[in-house]
């Protein structure tokens, strides 16, 4: 075969798998599910929440990569994300953040603050700054609507009560509670066992199908009275490579002993949920 034929068929090799991936994301983008990514993104957290032309990103991992993974699931012609929540200041929750911000249009922040005192944050803040995005610190009972032709997104924030500065540590992370229709998700940031039994003390509603396991798994979170509470029918662990002893394995068997199934990204690569507010299904990358 002449080398003039290999570079053709190569060619249309390309354009065919390039077609293919074109179809596959208008049909994702058409269905009208809600989709939940939890990023793999090694140590670190960030999770995308689709709805046809709304996105909303919670935390960014640590570094640039976490950008080809949000672009990767961003819906076919759409850069835009309309609500960024940074759960708290630690470095992989919002370190990917810059580089999101410079190729992606985010048209609102939730965070705490900015006072962390981090070569991080204050690349952060310039970057915020320099792209004129408006930024809203946030405590609990902050809430936004989402109005979709299928139905309602209800976002809450259920943690901190107030300011909390960064001294506080993880017990300050921003936790969100996320209906639609018949489905719930909590996504608890880093926050520790003092945290919970602040908000289990709050008597609120914490029920939710899905749950995002705080701190990465960690011994420190994830109390039995908490998932107690929470009756999760689905534990999703955001953790990389670490020192730290993430996930512990006193917390898978916590979660295993209410048959709670547990998926992780440093086994799974990305989790996806895809949901039509009354049933949901998860499909894993690996």
């Amino acid at each position: 075969m002449s080398k003039k034929s290999i570079f053709s068929k190569n060619i249309l090799i390309a354009l065919l798998l390039a077609s293919l991936s074109l179809w596959y994301v208008l049909i994702i983008s058409a269905d009208n599910l809600l989709r939940v990514y939890t990023l793999n993104v090694g140590q670190g957290d960030a999770i995308l929440i689709s709805k046809n032309h709304f996105q909303l990103l919670i935390d960014t991992g640590r570094g640039k990569t976490t950008y080809s993974r949000v672009k990767q699931y961003l819906p076919f012609n759409d850069n835009k994300i309309e609500l960024l929540i940074l759960s708290h200041l630690d470095s992989d929750h919002i370190g990917g953040a810059k580089y999101i911000i410079d190729k992606i249009a985010v048209d609102e922040i939730w965070t705490l603050n900015w006072q962390k005192e981090t070569e991080t944050v204050k690349e952060l803040k310039n970057k915020v700054e320099e792209k004129k995005i408006l930024t809203k610190f946030v405590r609990a009972g902050e809430k936004k609507i989402i109005q979709t032709e299928e139905g309602e997104i209800n976002i809450k924030l259920i943690n901190p009560e107030e300011y909390i500065l960064e001294s506080e540590g993880n017990n300050s992370s921003i936790v969100v509670k996320i209906n639609y229709d018949e489905l719930d998700l909590l996504l608890t940031g880093d926050l520790e066992n003092e945290g919970e039994k602040k908000l289990l003390e709050k008597n609120i509603d914490l029920q939710a199908e899905i749950l995002k396991v705080g701190h990465h798994g960690s011994k420190s979170s994830t109390s039995q009275e908490f998932i107690g509470k929470i009756k999760p029918e689905v534990s999703l662990i955001s953790v990389g490579k670490n020192s730290y002893g993430h996930p512990s394995q006193n917390i898978l068997d916590r979660l295993k002993s209410i048959n709670s199934k547990i998926y992780r990204t440093d086994e799974s690569g990305t989790i996806e949920i895809s949901t039509d507010g009354k049933i949901y299904t998860v499909k894993t990358e690996k």
